[in-house]
């Protein structure tokens, strides 16, 4: 079986998760990573079941992670789109501004000033989040020859030191029945799309809905080995990558090790 991978920056993680924990025998990974501002200025097509970047900045990309500057997509049992679903960031963004409606139910905090969410902002808050699945998967969904998985972006990382703040239990409430209803949204839309939603695993998240800090410490940037700042909480190490991959080995029947 040979499963690929297409991400952004993130799917570094997975690359370096890949040699910490190789695949059982008989399953080959190959990753394809590209960093975001490049993306944005791609545009992918599909010629001979290859998949084309127009950039020449993301075919070089390619080539530097997957070995090829295209992917030919026929050659591939399972893909995973890694990043291409945006994470729970805006549940943040919401929660900071006091913005607690959503369409399923309505959420108060003791708060001044709170504001009601449309039903229509939300939606356009979610489709922003799959905006890139949208782009992609149409594309490659005839040519690959088994599952298509699309892996949530990471939630950042837990600071240094955690506010008392973050450590309300009301808040922490909050933020764990919208990333609930925001994930149940996603994989909704991705399963009607026919390819599988797959959240960040449960173990690398704290109480407060952040990543556990020992999955970020040490993260590198996705080209060459030069470590994040000390201060990063968006990027994951090997460690989180090692995780993710179990869990999609597991998905598409190739097990863990």
């Amino acid at each position: 079986m040979r499963i690929l991978y297409i991400g952004d920056s993130h799917i570094r993680s997975m690359i370096d998760g890949a040699v910490a924990t190789p695949a059982p025998a008989g399953i080959e990974e190959v990753f394809f990573g590209a960093a975001v501002p490049q993306l944005a200025d791609n545009v992918f097509s599909v010629e001979n079941q290859h998949l084309i970047p127009s950039s020449p900045k993301v075919r070089e990309m390619f080539k530097y992670t997957g070995g090829s500057e295209t992917i030919d997509l026929k050659s591939f049992d399972a893909c995973v789109l890694v990043s291409w679903c945006s994470s729970v960031m805006f549940v943040f963004q919401l929660i900071g501004r006091r913005v607690f409606h959503l369409p399923k139910r309505l959420f108060s905090l003791e708060q001044k000033n709170s504001q009601l969410l449309s039903d229509t902002v939300y939606r356009e808050y979610l489709q922003q989040g799959i905006e890139n699945f949208w782009k992609l998967h149409p594309l490659i969904k005839e040519h690959i020859n088994g599952e298509i998985l699309v892996l949530q972006r990471p939630i950042k990382a837990e600071a240094q030191s955690v506010s008392p703040a973050a450590q309300q239990t009301e808040v922490t409430r909050l933020k764990r029945e919208l990333y609930s209803d925001l994930c149940e949204e996603y994989e909704t839309v991705i399963r009607n799309a026919g390819a599988r939603f797959v959240q960040q695993p449960a173990e690398t998240l704290t109480e407060q809905l952040e990543t556990k800090r020992e999955f970020c410490l040490g993260s590198v940037h996705l080209f060459g080995n030069d470590p994040h700042e000390e201060e990063e909480v968006f990027h994951m190490n090997k460690d989180y990558g090692s995780t993710c991959l179990r869990e999609i080995r597991s998905i598409v029947g190739a097990g863990g090790r």
